[in-house]
């Protein structure tokens, strides 16, 4: 009952965090241009022993950003420099020169918005790495995606895998989608797959005659099979990233750690090691289809798929070392489906005691998802571009609308979303959608927004930020 009630507070950790690295990598990107931007056009009048320093040092961050200095960090409107940058109250920036191009100034104005992030605090590119699934088991195939963070102006990368073949055996490379994120083409070289010595060498990739990459995204896809159970690793060697100018950037080594597990947990009808409430959808969603006789969702094996089922998978629930790892903000159930599978089972229920426990464990879903109160979450990812999805919580059922302003108050888009029934929607199948776009379908510019929420009675408003 512990784990039923803790495991929301896990979730939005889980979801803490990788809003968290996609709001880093936004900021090291912003950082980065404003700083290009400094180095082209004011530090050598504003630099260290440049002539306009003692007037304004900008290569100082501290003194830049402190109380009274030249940049407010989250208003533009209120930072002197800024204002120079538009020409208010005297001679336009830089000194004895053009002004700036109005692309820079938005660049500037951006980084300002984002609080101004220290350029030289802010975490270097490195690798890291996601599973297409977890657990793994003996004899499933799985894929690891590696990936560039916080990479900028990056134009080509290199990289071997080292891996244990008694453990592992590798099936394919494929090239990931970061260095095209722009339209551009690269040339990739997939290496060559040993897998009696256990390695991957001559992995690379190059843009062709375009702009580097900035942020994060994937370098290459390999496909593994798990050959025998135990914990392993694989090695990332001889890594290179290099920039578009032809320099290269420093990359630590990375190293990958694995579970290869021997068994499937009973009940486990979706093979993700765990008795969850994904099971239950996975069983209800073969209600009254054929199916083999070895279906995994076939949980009693009469060859039937009913509430039976059903009901056995959330008995398994109160069973299993872990009995309450629900992956509710990922399933795509509400309270009023959990209601019907509780009616059903009630009309079924022969007093026994896997009856008992799986309507109990029935009911202890209902209660997770119902939430006490109801709450507007921060979109995720933020800052972002050109799309955003708004998590919210019903504690009553209500109608749902959705405001977007600007920051001079002016509506960009109203989203109704209709009369939705209490529960959460939190995961991106339920919670709200914005594609970036107004009332006309126009794509909106780069820049702080403002989104309310209505529901019933209920009224809250929070902030994001669109970086393009």
């Amino acid at each position: 009952m512990t784990n039923l009630k803790t495991f929301p507070i896990l979730m939005l950790i889980a979801l803490f965090l990788v809003t968290g690295s996609q709001i880093v990598s936004a900021q090291y990107q912003l950082a980065q241009d404003a700083y290009a931007t400094f180095e082209r056009s004011c530090l050598g009048c504003h630099g260290s022993g440049g002539p306009a320093a003692a007037i304004l040092l900008i290569e100082d961050h501290s003194a830049l950003t402190a109380e009274n200095g030249a940049v407010v960090p989250g208003d533009p409107d209120a930072s002197r420099l800024y204002k120079r940058l538009l020409g208010e109250g005297g001679a336009l920036m830089p000194l004895g020169g053009p002004p700036l191009p109005d692309a820079e100034i938005e660049t500037i104005k951006n980084w300002i918005l984002a609080d101004a992030p220290d350029w030289a605090t802010l975490p270097a590119p490195r690798v890291d790495h996601i599973l297409s699934e977890m657990p793994i088991h003996v004899g499933d195939t799985f894929t690891i995606d590696i990936g560039a963070e916080t990479a900028f102006d990056l134009a080509k990368w290199q990289l071997d895998i080292a891996f244990d073949p008694a453990t592992l055996e590798a099936i394919d490379v494929s090239e990931g989608d970061f260095l095209t994120m722009g339209g551009g083409t690269t040339t990739f070289q997939g290496g060559s797959i040993d897998n009696a010595a256990g390695n991957i060498t001559g992995l690379s990739a190059e843009i062709q005659g375009d702009p580097g990459v900035r942020g994060t995204g994937t370098l290459l896809q390999v496909g593994f099979k798990a050959q025998s159970s135990g914990e392993t690793k694989l090695t990332l060697q001889n890594l290179q990233f290099d920039a578009i100018t032809g320099g290269n950037v420093p990359v630590e080594s990375h190293e990958i750690t694995l579970t290869v597990e021997e068994q499937v947990v009973a009940g486990d009808v979706n093979g993700d090691g765990q008795v969850n409430i994904l099971d239950l959808v996975s069983v209800a969603q073969q209600f009254g289809k054929d199916l083999p006789a070895d279906s995994p969702a076939d949980v009693t094996g009469d060859g039937v798929v009913n509430i039976l089922d059903l009901v056995h998978i959330a008995q398994i629930f109160s069973n299993t070392a872990a009995p309450a790892a629900l992956v509710v903000g990922t399933a795509d159930v509400d309270p009023t489906t959990i209601e019907t599978w509780i009616a059903q089972a009630r009309l079924e229920d022969d007093g026994s005691l896997a009856f008992k426990q799986g309507i109990e464990n029935l009911q202890n879903l209902l209660a997770l998802l119902v939430p006490e109160e109801t709450v507007l979450l921060r979109n995720y990812p933020n800052p972002f571009n050109p799309e955003t999805w708004i998590p919210y919580q019903l504690a009553t059922p209500a109608e749902v609308v959705l405001t977007i302003y600007d920051m001079n108050g002016q509506l960009v888009r109203r989203l109704a979303v209709g009369h939705q029934a209490a529960g959460m929607y939190q995961s991106r199948s339920r919670a709200i959608y914005w594609n970036g776009r107004n009332q006309l379908g126009e794509s909106v510019a780069s820049g702080l927004y403002f989104y309310t929420l209505m529901a019933g009675e209920f009224t809250a408003t929070r902030r994001m930020v669109i970086l393009k």
